[in-house]
């Protein structure tokens, strides 16, 4: 079976307080066949929720970085950095979407503090 997907993968970063610092999603289209991802597009990233700090956006990375395979991983990294007075913290924000060739997909992601 062929057809295409949009998918929406994040990461949310919650402090010891239970207050959400910051949530990072990633957002990427993707075509296939039954057996091959054959195009991948409208993929961007965004934050919302963000309390606090400032961010930089990561790239978008493809392994392989072309269709015609069973598997692409979509992969991306946000940087994070909240001060309180003098004192910062950098974190980050990591998300894999991994497209296969059936339709299928899985999503990952995890902050390291």
């Amino acid at each position: 079976m062929s057809g295409c997907k949009n998918i929406h993968g994040w990461v949310t970063a919650i402090n010891w307080y239970g207050a959400t610092l910051w949530k990072y999603h990633q957002y990427v289209s993707f075509c296939y066949n039954g057996s091959t991802v054959t195009s991948m597009f409208g993929k961007y990233t965004s934050v919302t929720d963000l309390c606090c700090g400032y961010y930089s956006l990561g790239n978008l990375t493809f392994t392989p970085p072309k269709s015609g395979v069973w598997k692409v991983d979509s992969y991306t990294v946000g940087h994070f950095r909240q001060c309180v007075g003098p004192i910062c913290g950098d974190d980050k924000g990591h998300i894999h979407i991994y497209l296969y060739g059936s339709g299928s997909y899985t999503v990952s992601g995890y902050v390291e503090w």
